[in-house]
């Protein structure tokens, strides 16, 4: 007889966002997003809604992929944009211990690839090293990408 643990649901992580305009439709045009995840493999995902006129109404679900989400374990020290940073790092935090991060070739990054909005500035990493139980250390960097 095979056994299959159980696994644990932990509650709802939501961080909403707006994203600089991306140059297409009205630059006017606001997109308010959201990133919903969770501590656990277990979440199953989340409805969604917005408040309109004193009541709640439904946006949409979240889907049962987990946002990779986290946060900065030290302040991050000021860079330019449109250079790459290979001596700056960034580390982080994630929500969860089984998330993982890529390493990207500069290639894959001129392609999009490893891109995070850190605050309010969007960001880039070449390389992630994992440090042990959900830290992560982010370097080679593209700052100001957004």
């Amino acid at each position: 007889m095979l056994s299959v643990n159980d696994q644990v649901a932990t509650p709802t992580i939501l961080h909403a966002f707006e994203l600089p305009w991306d140059g297409t439709g009205s630059p006017d045009d606001r997109k308010a997003l959201a990133a919903a995840s969770s501590q656990s493999s277990g979440w199953t995902g989340a409805m969604l809604y917005a408040e309109f006129g004193g009541g709640l109404a439904p946006l949409t679900g979240s889907g049962s992929r987990r946002s990779v989400m986290g946060t900065t374990t030290a302040a991050v020290a000021a860079g330019t944009a449109h250079v790459f940073d290979r001596s700056s790092i960034i580390e982080v935090q994630l929500a969860s211990t089984d998330f993982t991060l890529a390493s990207g070739q500069t290639q894959k990054l001129a392609q999009g690839f490893n891109r995070a909005l850190l605050g309010e500035e969007i960001v880039q990493f070449a390389v992630a090293e994992h440090l042990g139980a959900g830290n992560w250390r982010l370097s080679g960097l593209l700052r100001g990408r957004g």
